[in-house]
């Protein structure tokens, strides 16, 4: 990862909002490679950057959601607890810059 992907991300409309705080990125990353997380209590769990406390961690879910980079929706297995995904132009922008940077790793090897 170089930091011109940082760039990418700072440009976009949506993906800026992940560079936001001290685990967003972490987060950005964490939904992108499993598609979606079941429990906002989990994906909190999860993370190791450094993070607030559960409800600034909550709130800042919902800020996402506001701003239509990730959907909260009610769980699979139980409906009290959320599933966390990102939005499909989310997932597909952060995709493209990835693979774009993937590829340009392996054509320098």
């Amino acid at each position: 990862m170089t930091l011109s992907i940082f760039n990418k991300i700072a440009k976009s409309q949506k993906l800026q909002y992940f560079l936001e705080k001290s685990f967003s990125l972490e987060l950005l990353l964490l939904l992108y490679n499993h598609n979606e997380f079941e429990g906002i209590e989990n994906i909190y769990q999860v993370l190791v950057s450094p993070k607030p406390k559960y409800p600034a961690f909550k709130s800042y879910l919902i800020y996402l959601n506001h701003k239509d980079c990730i959907h909260i929706d009610d769980g699979k297995i139980k409906k009290s607890s959320k599933t966390i995904s990102l939005k499909s132009g989310v997932f597909l922008e952060f995709d493209a810059i990835m693979k774009f940077y993937e590829n340009i790793l392996s054509n320098n090897k």
